[in-house]
């Protein structure tokens, strides 16, 4: 991971950010699709956005430490 604790931050927050993003909106097109009203719709999506945001962000997270343990020193 970068040496910079900001340039961390604001790549956990992209992350986060970009798969909740994709998150509500796979859930929003899935949910119209089966005809659900549009308040139902729009509190499921933004759980499910919640869900996606935190497991992209530990996903992400364990992917880059799994990177730096490849190059730390021994």
């Amino acid at each position: 991971m970068p040496e910079n604790s900001m340039i961390r931050f604001i790549s956990v927050m992209l992350v986060m950010a970009l798969s909740s993003l994709i998150g509500y909106g796979v859930t929003k097109l899935r949910l119209r699709d089966k005809g659900l009203d549009g308040a139902e719709v729009q509190a499921r999506a933004k759980t499910q956005a919640r869900y996606f945001a935190v497991l992209g962000v530990f996903i992400y997270l364990v992917g880059m430490v799994s990177i730096a343990s490849f190059f730390a020193e021994r």
